[in-house]
């Protein structure tokens, strides 16, 4: 008979409404709140409401309700005791129509461009910023891209390794400060950085293969150890051997007929000698520094865990931490870690630790922990704040360290960038990443070599251009706008300002857009509805693509605005400038973070940026026409110069095609020349 087995169920089911429980700390349940999706659901992985398994939400540290990206929901507040209580969400509006005194709460909650996990909270009455909230839950909003996870893990592992280079490069260069005892932090938001990084490592399957590796095929050293052994037995005789067959004791009697006694007049041998043999050992300084790994990342989860449960809406950290102890846990159970003891000293100049599979991952993953623990990001801890997932913003960063690195490697030479210009705190022993969503960064400084000229360049991140009506200022013309990332290029003959009073400084603007998901989504197809009616049935992508305009026009010499999305496929045609140069242009790029947090995409850019430099350095291209024209221009003011009577030609009298040349640009001779 052959039994056929059951198909597995869809890891996710979409739903019509949830209910979600509210408790208080005590375990009381104290209000229900019903949640209801504006639109229906097409099939189960667009649908804007869905319950997902609980091993695979367990698995991703996820809730199992989850909601979508670009969604509305209807929401209705029931408390079980009759109380006012009331819905406080960064992202929920209250009914209008219930007035002050109403009841029971309801309203919306619109996910807009949010994705990650958000704060539900119930407080008593009119809702205050102010007021305790007495229940709060966590609600996952998932990303409409299919491949969010791996790209959010990918992006952590990334900054971990980033954050880990600028611990290296402070040691290196002599720097003091860090700690590095996580038992002293009681600040919930440090720790959840820490929690993030270090749950990327223990959940993700190269950490389950390193630690199967190392517990299936251990380190092993041979040791020469001395076992007692019966002088009846054979055995394998040495000097020192012989010695003790001589002189130890306890001793027996030798036969009167044995041949020791015969011819070597031996009257008693000893009972016992101590013979020398090879061992196989487990409990090397190498399995001992597995074993204090494990045991460190174990501390650090229960420090975690008793912090995230003394403070109130960090619950769903603290169940974080709790499950990922019980994973520690489990791989110090296996009987290898029975059979070694405590570390004494860490064994990092090893071999075996810097070279063998399993063991050189786990020198690395403690490395980094340890790194990450010993530098401070305020910034990050925005990302994370009691258990929110900020993917758009980590995108952000991440785009941030990718285009560093260009920078650096085409007009830094090659070298890293200081680790002041990124870390601040050094005076008072609290270093700190400067990396914060809003905040300028920069300006980092470097040169290129043109085909003929030399260009300095500079890279800032959220740099602010005030408004400004002077022309000769930085700044915008309107009001003021501050890009992610502007790349900014004049003549290295001159500063910043005589290049801009010159009109020879270029700037090149770019924006980090995590929920763009293709060209089409941005640009749009041809033909479609203009941007004041997609607005209105809440398509907010093509707002990003008004901001690009927005950008290089409002801004004084900017020749070029470009967004950056998570997309897998570019088509260059996109990326032209608006004419037959590079520049001016407008457009968007495709770079994604693999699972190892490599950008897939990336060269594209890069080749763009390459003849972004390569336009610039050369003397002799349309816009550097255009640019002195401009200058000359407006370098003094002039009023219109009066002709009477004269008719000014319109076309050419050569040419029917070209229009005719301004009455200033005739050559003219003078008449006592003639």
């Amino acid at each position: 008979m052959v039994l056929l087995r059951s198909p597995r169920p869809e890891p996710m089911r979409a739903l019509s409404d949830a209910r979600i429980s509210f408790r208080s700390q005590a375990g009381v349940l104290l209000a229900h709140v019903t949640l209801m999706p504006v639109k229906d659901a097409a099939n189960a992985l667009l649908a804007p409401l869905i319950e997902t398994w609980q091993e695979d939400a367990h698995e991703h540290g996820e809730t199992v309700i989850q909601l979508r990206e670009s969604e509305r929901y209807e929401y209705e507040v029931t408390a079980i005791h009759g109380d006012d209580l009331r819905l406080r969400c960064s992202l929920s509006s209250r009914r209008r129509s219930l007035g002050i005194d109403g009841m029971p709460d309801a309203g919306q909650i619109e996910t807009r461009s949010f994705c990650g996990t958000i704060l539900l909270e119930l407080v008593e009455g009119v809702v205050d910023n102010t007021k305790s909230a007495v229940a709060s839950a966590m609600l996952d909003v998932r990303s409409l891209k299919l491949d969010y996870r791996t790209e959010y893990r990918g992006m952590l592992r990334r900054l971990a390794e980033e954050m880990m280079g600028l611990v290296a490069d402070a040691r290196s260069s002599a720097k003091t400060g860090f700690r590095s005892t996580f038992e002293q932090r009681t600040d919930a938001g440090w720790l959840q950085i820490q929690l993030e990084l270090l749950r990327e490592t223990l959940d993700s399957t190269d950490f389950s293969a390193a630690m199967r590796r190392i517990l299936s095929f251990p380190h092993q050293r041979l040791l020469a150890v001395s076992e007692s052994i019966s002088t009846n037995r054979p055995i394998r005789w040495t000097p020192a051997v012989v010695q003790q067959l001589l002189k130890k004791h306890p001793r027996s009697l030798v036969p009167a007929s044995h041949a020791l006694q015969r011819q070597a007049g031996l009257q008693s041998v000893s009972k016992q000698v101590l013979v020398p043999r090879k061992s196989q050992h487990l409990d090397i300084p190498e399995n001992r520094f597995v074993k204090f790994a494990l045991i460190e990342f174990r501390a650090f989860l229960t420090h975690s865990s008793c912090v995230f449960e003394a403070c109130q809406g960090w619950g769903a950290s603290g169940d974080l931490s709790r499950r990922l102890v019980g994973k520690v846990e489990d791989w110090l159970g296996h009987s290898l870690f029975g059979e070694v003891g405590e570390m004494r000293f860490a064994p990092l100049g090893s071999p075996v630790l810097q070279r063998k599979a399993g063991y050189r991952e786990m020198l690395r993953w403690w490395l980094r922990f340890h790194s990450a623990a010993e530098l401070s990001w305020e910034g990050g801890e925005d990302l994370f704040r009691a258990g929110k997932r900020d993917v758009a913003s980590l995108y952000e960063y991440w785009l941030f360290f990718e285009l560093l690195g260009w920078f650096f490697k085409k007009c830094g030479g090659g070298k890293r960038p200081e680790v002041e210009d990124l870390v601040e705190g050094f005076e008072d022993g609290s270093p700190n990443l400067r990396l914060r969503k809003g905040s300028s960064l920069g300006p980092f400084y470097g040169t290129f070599s043109g085909q003929s000229r030399q260009l300095k360049a500079r890279f800032d991140y959220n740099r602010r251009f005030d408004a400004s009506t002077e022309r000769h200022a930085c700044g915008s013309w309107t009001r003021r706008l501050h890009p992610d990332y502007t790349l900014t290029f004049w003549p290295e003959s001159f500063n910043e300002e005589e290049a801009a009073r010159l009109e020879l400084l270029v700037h090149v603007h770019f924006d980090a857009k995590y929920r763009v998901e293709d060209l089409e989504s941005l640009f749009g197809q041809t033909g479609a509805n203009d941007a004041d009616e997609e607005s209105e049935e809440g398509n907010y992508k093509r707002q990003d693509l008004l901001k690009m305009h927005a950008y290089r026009d409002a801004i004084k010499r900017s020749q070029g605005a470009y967004v950056l999305y998570p997309g897998r496929h570019v088509v260059a045609e996109k990326f032209k400038g608006f004419f037959h140069e590079i520049l001016p242009g407008l457009g968007a790029f495709g770079v994604a973070p693999d699972e190892n947090g490599a950008a897939q995409g990336l060269q594209p850019l890069e080749d763009f940026l390459d003849q972004v430099l390569a336009h610039l350095g050369d003397r002799t291209t349309a816009q550097e026409r255009v640019s002195y024209h401009v200058a000359e221009s407006y370098r003094a003011p002039e009023g219109p110069c009066p002709t009477g009577n004269l008719v000014v030609a319109e076309r050419d009298e050569m040419s029917d095609t070209s229009r005719a040349l301004r009455p200033a640009e005739h050559h003219v001779l003078p008449l006592d020349f003639v």
